[in-house]
């Protein structure tokens, strides 16, 4: 089960201040309680779609209007999800006057978006430094960081697992740090006669898969790949050609990658299709989660899909969605270095962590 947990951080006359225990006391954790819930800007059905939630994910909520929403936030901004979706849980959340300090106590330790290794990583800590806990689940702990944000941390790598008698071994199942000896394609989509979609303009979809897919080439073979490509340049392949391709090789992870498209500019996000196969569901959580947490783009989720080459592939097969070519916000990050650089690094640690497991 995914946890999204969410942090408010509230200014008064000076930055010291600590948000007060009768405030802690008002906000609930609650449960999607739906496969696909939309997070949106303002508490209206109309408003703008800023996320998703899946079933089981949890969010805090800090409000509860009369007309049947409930505030939250999402990725640091104000956000509202339907109530009659959402079931209250019991709170957990400490207050002013239970708080107390944790200590880590091993180098380079990471912090979390949530309770477990499936969540992404957003920081570092060091030995001996010492935090505010504001919550707890199962083994691991919830902090606040120095700059007022909160972050989870495994409780086996701070003082407050000296109790236990034995510590979880699932922090770093392994350290996969080259992918030497593996082979991976990587599938640029649309080619040649197909320009795939065409966005705002006159982009064409194939043209920036190309770009992207060298860059993503690029950065598995500097950690060790070995990386086939089922096109080079812009000429057609088609989709049967394709997956004989990955059938061709030893191959261990199939990767297509696309761009979207809708007719509404304000559509945007990153999302993973698989087709089946609890392999292929694997590496598109472990990839998306590190795409996400990359880019700072939406996350879309998870999709389970028909497309051909990874409906008709005999290996773990994610096609990847990178964004909206129909959004200009997005379309404008999409075709710069940087945001090719941190989709390239994305991949490689998610497929990293997928090796790990």
């Amino acid at each position: 089960m995914r946890i999204l947990f969410c942090s408010v951080v509230i200014t008064f006359f000076s930055l010291g201040l600590l948000i007060s225990s009768a405030l802690a006391e008002d906000v609930e954790t609650y449960e999607v309680g739906t496969s696909h819930l939309n997070v949106r800007s303002s508490p209206s059905h109309s408003a703008p779609i800023i996320g998703e939630l899946q079933k089981g994910d949890q969010i805090r909520g800090f409000e509860e209007n009369a007309f049947g929403w409930v505030k939250t936030y999402f990725g640091g901004e104000e956000a509202w999800v339907a109530s009659q979706y959402l079931s209250k849980q019991s709170n957990t959340i400490a207050t002013k006057g239970q708080e107390q300090l944790v200590t880590i106590v091993d180098n380079d330790v990471r912090v979390r978006t949530g309770p477990s290794t499936d969540h992404g990583i957003i920081h570092q800590v060091s030995k001996n430094s010492t935090y505010p806990m504001v919550n707890q689940a199962n083994d691991w702990v919830e902090v606040r960081l120095d700059d007022g944000s909160t972050g989870w941390i495994a409780m086996w790598l701070t003082d407050m697992n000296r109790e236990s008698a034995t510590a979880p071994v699932e922090e770093q199942p392994k350290n996969i740090t080259s992918l030497n000896g593996y082979n991976i394609v990587i599938d640029p989509g649309h080619g040649g006669e197909d320009p795939g979609a065409i966005g705002l303009n006159n982009v064409f979809e194939k043209d920036i898969t190309m770009n992207m897919a060298n860059a993503v080439a690029q950065k598995l073979r500097d950690a060790g790949a070995t990386v086939i490509m089922t096109r080079d340049n812009d000429y057609y392949v088609s989709l049967e050609k394709r997956t004989q391709i990955s059938r061709d090789y030893n191959t261990h992870v199939f990767i297509s990658l696309h761009y979207n498209a809708h007719p509404a500019h304000n559509i945007g996000g990153i999302e993973t299709h698989y087709s089946t196969g609890e392999s292929s569901y694997a590496l598109a959580k472990k990839v998306q989660a590190e795409l996400v947490s990359s880019t700072s783009m939406r996350g879309r989720g998870i999709q389970q899909s028909g497309f051909h080459v990874i409906r008709e592939n005999n290996v773990p097969s994610i096609l990847v969605e990178l964004g909206f070519i129909t959004n200009p916000n997005e379309l404008a990050y999409i075709q710069t270095q940087d945001y090719q650089n941190h989709v390239a690094n994305g991949i490689v640690e998610g497929i990293r962590h997928y090796f790990a497991q």
